[in-house]
């Protein structure tokens, strides 16, 4: 009996420590794969939510850490997109960020059509994971120029109610609380009642609707039964729906609040000892982990709520084999708050301007009493029936509907001190809980592979080749990109076995033709096709029908008058560009020799020209055909292999070289020893360049491929007049402007103060400041002011 008890304590000790293991190697990992795997968020600030088309969307792009949204700088690159009801692109951009920000705007073009829109934005990382994890705001767009094609009669509602077992799993013969939402096509919360009906038709429960569409109830299923709802609308016809499907066994989950105490109850069906664990994480980093054992299938936990992070953290229970067996979503508010402040003048709060009046706006931040630093923007435009008050607040993007797949109905009200904010925000926790991973990845052996990698250098472009007769992938094809101009951009890649290459063209702004090319094989004949970099992949974030009343034709019409006559008068000034500051040393950096052909005498032969002034090239005929090599004065002799040979920084042939009018030529560059570039190696390059940088009447081979491709966006200047003298305000330019300021980069100083100036137009009514702003730390804030424009 001794020995027997002996063996029992020896391998419950075993057991334990391996238990203990379990736990230890779960947090381990899951630390790995944060380590491993960045999170990315974006906020998009735009001046506005209403835009006529012939209008201009100003927006800023804050980019930051998804975990702790300390600024970041990592990706180069962001895409923005307008979207229409169909998810079909009408606007798309590629803007730069740099210091872990970025900037942009569209021109709203005349055939656009009036309706609703989604504006979304994300990075080529971000394309890796669910859609639901890029920026998305709803904006609208009217255009004055066309009929607005209305429906004859609204769309008929439709509605629907979702139920959701607390932790996911509906057990038989366990007390389940059920939150649910009722909502219509456009994601609106309605007020509802009903109840909970079992096969047998015997009434089990019964329901009402708190805020927002949603509620809890709780009741015990039977195994074996299925039960539906009844849904009963208020002032609408009542419909059904089905509540999960029972499981005889698993686990379920009770979290309640009591102050700082979040207690979480686990039950389940097995009723042997056993041991589990919970992990509770704000966006991936670990906050709280402990392990207990089951006694007659239920264990309580309990933790403070102040171990916890600001904003969604995630409570997982694992059983013994590391498997996540239920979860729950918590949601904390933010001790300390990002305060930021403006005033004007000494006005007081009713501030009443004139027209062409200048306007300070004294900015302040604070965080817990003291200055902060904190990077803004803002936007000051004219409000009415159809403009009015941005609804996105930057501090609720980031700590909540960045982290919630679905559809949030006013984010800022689970920050405010309404009675009911926390039995709101359990049910919001519990109907549209999602986690921006499945724990098979971070428990996973292997390291998880990506499709797109971030572009931490600039943007990318991808081009797939493949053998058009059986559309199968060209593997380890040369691939050649270049953009013809006076800047060498020139880039070389070798595809991968899917056929794909990839070319990083770092400093590429506008729209431009590229040249795409595979190398010049006796055998070759490949197609390219250039990849789209933006996603095809989408939220099911509804956009709202969209209405436009007969009694605002008049208002139209004003913001119809004033955006024709600010294009009219002042757009040569909407349509200024700053130009970037970029790098134009040519890749194979400084030459060997460079020859301008004006100084010396035109020959109307490109062999002429070579054999005559420029011994660092030497012609040798191979199989027939004139080649062109390279000396290396170093090693005094002719390198062995063929150089690269570019025109206008675009690769050619040593015959479509010989044939060029050297006429057109303007300069040609030279390198005389070897480079080397990966796997691609040249034996010396000949760089020659024409006066305009775009190959004049080049005749290019039938296997190339031009296409019009949009890089990155030139940013516009925004303008705005100044009245500083009295001439300037008698000016009698009409000045129509309901957008009298869009200041994206302003940062306070170690005061945490600063100050921005602009001029009132014309346009008399009430005009709004919305001021966006984040500091190093990742505290967030949003805040607006108003003021009046009279005569």
């Amino acid at each position: 009996m001794k020995k027997i008890l002996s063996v029992l304590a020896f391998s419950g000790c075993v057991l334990a420590h391996a238990q203990t293991d379990n736990l230890t190697q779960v947090e381990q990992q899951f630390a790995a794969f944060g380590n491993r795997n960045v999170q990315e968020k974006l906020f998009v600030h735009t001046d506005k939510e209403f835009y006529l088309a012939g209008e201009i969307i100003w927006y800023k792009l804050y980019y930051i850490d998804g975990v702790n949204h300390h600024p970041i700088d990592l990706s180069k690159v962001a895409y923005v997109e307008i979207l229409d009801q169909n998810n079909k692109p009408v606007m798309q951009g590629k803007n730069a960020l740099k210091n872990s920000a970025g900037k942009g705007s569209f021109y709203l073009p005349s055939s656009v059509n009036s309706g609703n829109y989604k504006l979304r934005a994300y990075t080529a990382w971000m394309k890796n994971f669910d859609a639901g994890y890029f920026f998305e705001k709803n904006i609208s767009i009217v255009n004055s120029f066309k009929s607005l094609n209305l429906p004859l009669a609204p769309p008929a509602k439709k509605f629907e109610a979702g139920f959701y077992p607390e932790g996911g799993n509906f057990v038989a013969g366990i007390e389940n609380r059920i939150a649910f939402n009722v909502i219509d096509q456009y994601g609106t919360g309605q007020v509802a009642s009903g109840v909970v009906i079992s096969n047998k038709n015997d009434t089990v429960a019964s329901f009402n609707t708190l805020k927002f569409g949603m509620g809890n109830f709780t009741f015990t299923p039977a195994a074996g039964n299925t039960y539906k709802a009844v849904v009963q609308l208020e002032g609408a016809a009542s419909f059904t729906s089905d509540l999960p499907i029972v499981n005889t066994s698993g686990y379920n989950i009770r979290v309640d609040e009591q102050g700082d105490a979040v207690n979480v109850i686990v039950k389940t069906t097995f009723n042997a000892p056993e041991e589990v664990f919970l992990l509770a994480h704000t966006r991936q980093i670990t906050k709280y982990a402990e392990k207990k054992i089951l006694t007659n299938g239920a264990v309580s936990f309990s933790f403070s709520k102040s171990k916890l992070g600001d904003g969604v953290s995630q409570i997982t229970i694992f059983n013994r084999d590391q498997r996540p067996v239920a979860e729950r979503l918590l949601f904390k508010v933010p001790s300390q708050k990002l305060e930021i402040s403006t005033n004007i003048g000494s006005s007081g709060k009713n501030i009443v301007l004139k027209t062409r009046d200048a306007v300070t706006v004294d900015i302040r931040a604070d965080l817990a009493g003291k200055p902060a630093v904190t990077n803004m923007s803002l936007a000051v435009y004219q409000v009415d029936s159809l403009s009015s008050v941005a609804p996105v607040n930057m501090k609720d993007y980031l700590l909540l509907t960045s982290d919630i797949r679905g559809y949030i109905e006013s984010p800022s009200y689970y920050f405010s001190d309404d009675a009911n904010v926390k039995a709101v925000t359990e049910n919001l926790m519990m109907t549209q809980g999602w986690r921006r991973f499945t724990w098979n990845q971070p428990l996973r052996k292997t390291a998880l592979t990506y499709e797109y990698a971030p572009e931490f250098d600039g943007h990318i472009i991808g081009a797939t080749v493949t053998y058009p007769s059986k559309q199968q992938p060209a593997a380890d094809a040369k691939t050649y990109l270049a953009v013809p101009g006076p800047k060498t951009q020139y880039f070389a890649s070798v595809t991968d076995e899917n056929g794909r290459a990839y070319f990083d063209v770092r400093d590429y702004y506008g729209r431009n033709e590229m040249v795409l090319q595979t190398e010049q094989l006796p055998d070759s004949n490949y197609r390219i096709d250039v990849t789209d970099p933006f996603s095809e992949k989408y939220s099911p974030r509804p956009l709202p029908g969209f209405d436009m009343n007969s009694s605002l034709k008049s208002v139209v019409l004003d913001h119809n008058i004033g955006m024709q006559t600010l294009n009219a008068y002042l757009g040569d000034s909407l349509t200024r560009f700053d130009l970037p500051a970029i790098d134009t040393t040519p890749f194979f950096g400084k030459p060997t020799k460079r020859y301008m052909l004006d100084d010396y005498v035109r020959f109307t032969t490109m062999e002429e020209v070579l054999r005559e002034y420029v011994p660092e090239i030497g012609l040798k005929k191979t199989n027939g055909q004139l080649r062109l090599r390279i000396a290396d004065w170093d090693m005094v002799r002719y390198l062995d292999g063929d150089p690269l040979l570019i025109f206008d920084g675009v690769p050619v042939t040593h015959e479509q070289l010989l044939k060029y009018d050297p006429l057109k030529v303007r300069k040609l560059e030279i390198v005389t020893n070897r480079y080397i570039n990966g796997k691609f190696v040249y034996d010396g390059i000949a760089s020659f360049s024409s006066y305009s940088g775009n190959m004049p009447e080049f005749v290019f081979d039938p296997k190339t491929v031009l296409v019009d491709y949009e890089g990155l966006q030139l940013e516009r200047e925004y303008y705005s007049p100044k009245y500083e003298t009295e001439a300037q305000r008698a000016s009698r330019l009409a000045d129509f402007r309901d957008l009298l300021l869009w200041k994206p980069e302003i940062t306070t100083d170690a005061s945490g103060k600063s100050a921005v100036k602009f001029y009132t137009s014309d346009k008399k009514g009430k005009y709004v400041g919305v001021l966006h702003g984040i500091d190093a730390e990742g505290n967030a804030s949003t805040t607006t002011f108003s003021f009046e424009v009279t005569k």
